[in-house]
């Protein structure tokens, strides 16, 4: 019902209920309905303020006539009456085609003649019938135009009205922003570029319910975001002609009313849409009513998108307004999950603390890399939430059992009925009674809130980055054991597992944020079982291993191989770089075998891993190395041939965490197995 009912009419509606509060009512009337459009700026007060209608003295009579109530209830309903009228208004809107106006609904509430509203006008001997007319007469301007938008487009006053949108916050920078470009004469089309999940669909939120609660400069008052979707657009226009004919009847509603600003999210879809067969597409049906100023439209794409979509095309991009949108601070962040924090915790009845929170920022910044905040935090909220819901407590588990009891001894009823066994099937129903106001009691006694504590986000963010992390006592304990695992499974080599072991640990414990890869270079003979210790560590430690016989990077041109073909090259954007799957697996053990075959450019990649722990790869794509395990592996012989080991001790203060030459402790080895 409440669906084709005017913008206008839903908020009149909405506040009824404040009124209805306010005088301590248990229902919602016409005289709530009426307080409520006194209380606004409409035609109807104009009209009725004409009479002597005031909302003081409106609100007077009502008092005087029905008295206020005993206390106030979250729980309210229409009265019969008040449906009536509702229903009324749709048929009288129904002759026009167009949504339940204002105007219309109050039309419906005088024709009736009934109720508490239509004594009190009575008593302000109001003439009904001049009233009736001034309505009638009275012209609407914003019907027709949205409602051919309202079958294809979302309205996100509408949405706003019902706390729909989760609260933004950090985000002042960019609405007021967005609110320049809007309020501009010509050109007043602003674009939102930024990452995939940094928000810029809840700006446009955030604006919307700035503009339905008053917040926003008097200019935009009034305004209408309605989101159009280019795929309801193009749907159903298989013929050529009906894609521009929809879009032009769209573009025309839109100029007829400057109230309505459209939203357009993946905006890069307008270049080429409803474009086939030598039609033409949206972006140039579009660009002369932008540069006018009479149509308004706000954009949202990623940086990638507009580049390649948007920037190239110098005509659509000079009508658009660029609002670049980053990456909130951590400080931000931790105010922007507060803010949200709190409708997690009702739709999942939990509980959490700032304590939480602060560790939800710390481990998805170590671990989590394809992601962008405040998305990646407040996925990781939720999924905590999620997950801890979905564990049934000791109270559930005890209603699950005795609903099985229950079952069972309604079995044992019906067959002890069956058998003429009355005294036992009276023994079962009194068992029956028992078990159900147990349960009825327990189901009384209600949910308790389940605390979302940092064991449960770390174990989210390890299946997300497919590692296992943890506290550092937890870690610890864990390494010990490790430790002997290893020395019996490699005896002799105790220093250089200790070693390895050591440096390790930091990578799985949660407060410990890494600045560069751990890396190792490891130089023996082939009677060190240097792939056994490898082995252990992938199987113990690792589900992602990359292994680089770097043999297959000699040549110059094999950097195509290494990072992915750069562009000009067969096979770019193919994303089959020698690191791809380091982009789902943030912590990984990287195996390089034969260093001194690779080519000069590969060693200065490799050189950069170990600096920074950041590499680029063709697709403009950024992989962390700083969860990863980097292994150098090689033999004596060739080290010293390709002079590797000079090169170690020089670099070794930037590049590895330990260096270690096997031959060193082959003679403790010896020794202590004989």
């Amino acid at each position: 019902m409440f669906s084709i009912f005017s913008f206008e009419l839903k908020r009149i509606l909405i506040d009824a209920k404040l009124e209805m509060k306010n005088l301590k009512h248990s229902y919602i009337g016409t005289e709530h309905v009426v307080l409520s459009i006194l209380n606004k700026n409409n035609c109807i007060r104009k009209i009725l303020n004409k009479f002597g209608v005031t909302y003081d003295s409106f609100k007077s009579s009502v008092v005087d006539l029905i008295g206020y109530g005993n206390e106030t209830d979250d729980v309210f309903v229409f009265t019969p009456l008040l449906k009536k009228v509702m229903e009324n208004s749709i048929l009288i809107s129904q002759d026009n085609k167009t949504e339940v106006s204002l105007n219309s609904f109050f039309i419906a509430l005088l024709d009736i003649g009934e109720g508490v509203a239509n004594r009190i006008f009575s008593l302000f001997e109001i003439d009904i019938d001049e009233v009736y007319e001034m309505i009638s007469n009275y012209p609407i301007s914003d019907l027709k135009s949205i409602s051919e938008l309202s079958q294809l487009g979302v309205n996100f006053n509408t949405l706003a009205l019902s706390d729909s949108f989760d609260p933004v916050f950090g985000r002042d920078n960019e609405i007021e922003n967005l609110m320049e470009v809007l309020l501009k004469k010509t050109k007043n089309n602003p674009i939102l570029v930024g990452s995939a999940g940094v928000g810029k669909t809840a700006i446009v939120e955030e604006l919307s319910r700035r503009i339905v609660n008053e917040e926003v400069p008097y200019k935009l008052l009034g305004k209408i975001i309605i989101s159009l979707s280019m795929a309801n657009l193009i749907s159903g226009t298989k013929y050529r002609g009906e894609f521009e004919e929809k879009l032009l009847k769209i573009i025309k509603e839109v100029e007829n009313n400057p109230n309505i600003i459209l939203f357009i999210d993946e905006i890069h879809t307008l270049v080429g849409a409803g474009g086939s067969d030598g039609a033409i597409d949206a972006s140039n049906i579009l660009k002369p009513f932008l540069s006018r100023g009479k149509v308004r439209i706000i954009g949202a794409t990623t940086i990638e998108e507009y580049r390649k979509y948007i920037e190239d095309d110098k005509a659509l991009s000079r009508r658009f307004q660029t609002i670049l949108v980053n990456e909130p601070d951590n400080d931000t962040l931790f105010e922007i999950l507060k803010r949200v924090k709190t409708s997690y915790e009702e739709y999942h009845n939990v509980s959490i603390s700032d304590d939480v929170l602060t560790h939800i920022i710390r481990v998805s910044s170590k671990y989590i890399f394809n992601k962008k905040e405040p998305d990646r935090c407040i996925d990781i909220l939720d999924n905590v939430c999620s997950m801890v819901t979905s564990k049934l407590d000791e109270k559930e588990l005890n209603i699950i059992k005795l609903k099985r009891e229950l079952k069972e001894l309604n079995n044992n009823k019906l067959y002890y009925l069956k058998s003429n066994d009355y005294d036992n099937a009276i023994g079962c129903r009194e068992k029956e009674r028992e078990i159900e106001s147990m349960i009825n009691n327990s189901m009384l006694y209600g949910k308790k809130k389940k605390e979302i504590s940092k064991e449960d986000v770390n174990s989210i963010v390890s299946n997300k980055s497919h590692i296992n992390i943890s506290n550092e006592k937890c870690i610890s304990n864990y390494f010990k054991k490790l430790k002997k695992e290893f020395i019996l499974s490699i005896g002799g080599y105790d220093f250089i597992i200790d070693s390895f072991l050591s440096e390790i640990k930091d990578i799985f414990v949660d407060s410990n944020l890494l600045k560069k890869p751990k890396s190792f270079l490891l130089v023996g003979t082939q009677r060190f079982e240097k792939n056994q210790l490898v082995e252990l560590i992938k199987k113990k430690l690792f589900n992602n291993v990359i292994k680089i016989n770097l043999n297959e990077y000699m040549d110059n041109q094999s950097i195509n191989k290494f990072i992915g073909a750069v562009p000009g090259y067969v096979g770019y954007n193919s994303k089959n770089g020698a690191f791809e799957s380091l982009k789902e697996n943030s912590c990984s053990l990287i195996i390089f075998e034969n260093f001194n075959c690779a080519s000069n450019d590969i060693k200065q990649i490799i050189y950069q891993i170990l600096d920074t722990g950041i590499l680029v790869d063709s697709n403009g794509f950024t992989l962390n190395f700083t969860n990863c395990i980097l292994f150098f592996m090689f033999e004596e012989i060739s080290s010293k041939r390709v002079g590797f080991n000079s090169i170690a001790k020089k670099r070794n203060s930037v590049l590895f965490n330990k260096v270690i030459n096997v031959l060193d402790f082959e003679e403790n080895v010896n020794n202590q197995v004989v």
